[in-house]
């Protein structure tokens, strides 16, 4: 399940930016889920969403027509014709109720599933910076209720009239076009984005060098375009440097806008080829340059004694960057994973911060600055716990 941030998905978008998917290009994106294969172009995040949604209208088919079937065959095998629904007999041995009761019970545990699923990710998010909001998580788990629903109302009917059957699914299918362009073109963001992995900010668990009121400033600033433009995330190997810039990235995207990660190795290979075109990434991606925020990870990897000698070398190479490059990050919002700032304990972030601006032609005000000194204990035991459910399966 997902989890929401502090705010509405529509607040995480600058002035100007507007949703990018359009119904063209998102209906060329199922044609071609479904007629690929997965063993040459690999699962798109599109396809493994319809392909959920499918196994839950499944679920609801499949079980509710075996306990029906199952049924009538009990019925049948003490005399009793289920299809003869207003006999005495059938009205006195309480069939009918049995018939009846199977589709309810079983949307009754699905829900109550769902709703296990809910108060869980809301648990888990206690105690984090930001705020859990639980619109999506709840959409989310009424969709996985919607599609099992229509299989069990299919199922369910089926049982009376084949071509009332037919109807129902007819119309759960014409439903399904609303829901899926609602999911859909939020997948599609993510896979062009290129994101490592699906991440919400209710779910960082990272301990900063600052308090949480200003964590929140400077991230929903960030995010909603209206605060620094730049922002650069300090901290060790493990603290969540890579978790935050992915989350920053996953509610842009859940608003429907352009994002995009990379590693700073790509991006100055790329950058010094003077190329952007999204299919050298193996697979359709945002370039950076229509892109409203670019992730770079990985841009220093370095303990705290070795942050000034990588500051040197994290110079040089922006020296490199090519003006159109620099340009085209100028007009960006970024976010720069770097390591350990620097021994030196008065001013540790400013020749980054000027390091940068110099770089991109921006204004030092423009860049902000986040540190991460470590991951929370709940954090860390929730990472084991989740590593733990991976190793078992689930």
């Amino acid at each position: 399940m997902t989890t929401a941030t502090t705010s509405a998905n529509a607040e995480f978008a600058a002035p100007g930016e507007q949703q990018v998917v359009t119904p063209a290009e998102l209906w060329a994106q199922v044609r071609g889920d479904w007629s690929g294969k997965e063993v040459q172009n690999g699962y798109t995040l599109t396809y493994v969403w319809m392909a959920n949604q499918l196994g839950h209208f499944a679920l609801g088919l499949g079980i509710n027509s075996l306990l029906t079937w199952g049924l009538s065959a009990i019925a049948a095998g003490l005399g009793i014709d289920l299809m003869l629904a207003f006999s005495a007999r059938w009205r006195e041995l309480g069939w009918w109720a049995l018939v009846h009761a199977i589709p309810v019970v079983q949307l009754a545990g699905w829900s109550a599933k769902e709703y296990w699923d809910y108060r869980l990710a809301r648990r888990q998010a206690q105690g984090n910076i930001f705020d859990f909001n639980g619109w999506d998580v709840m959409l989310d788990a009424a969709t996985a209720v919607g599609f099992i629903a229509a299989g069990i109302a299919v199922s369910y009917v089926a049982f009376w009239s084949h071509g009332a059957a037919v109807l129902v699914f007819a119309v759960a299918l014409v439903l399904t076009v609303f829901v899926g362009w609602y999911w859909l073109k939020r997948k599609y963001c993510f896979q062009r984005a290129l994101i490592p992995y699906l991440y919400r900010l209710a779910d960082v668990g990272s301990e900063f060098s600052v308090g949480p009121e200003e964590v929140r400033r400077v991230v929903d600033g960030f995010l909603a375009g209206s605060g620094h433009r730049h922002l650069l995330v300090f901290g060790s190997p493990g603290t969540g440097r890579t978790g935050l810039s992915v989350a920053l990235l996953t509610e842009h995207c859940f608003g429907v806008h352009k994002a995009r990660y990379m590693s700073w190795s790509r991006l100055i290979e790329r950058a010094r080829m003077g190329d952007d075109r999204p299919e050298h990434d193996g697979r359709a991606a945002w370039p950076r340059g229509d892109s409203d925020i670019v992730a770079i990870d990985d841009v220093v990897k370095a303990s705290e004694a070795e942050g000034a000698v990588l500051l040197q070398q994290f110079q040089q190479d922006l020296d490199l960057l090519p003006a159109a490059e620099a340009a085209t990050l100028a007009r960006r919002r970024t976010v720069w994973v770097l390591g350990q700032p620097g021994p030196d304990a008065q001013q540790p972030y400013t020749a980054w911060v000027q390091a940068v601006a110099r770089s991109l032609g921006v204004v030092e005000s423009s860049v902000g600055v986040l540190h991460i000194r470590s991951l929370s204990p709940t954090a860390r035991a929730r990472t084991r716990t989740r590593r733990l459910s991976s190793f078992l399966g689930h």
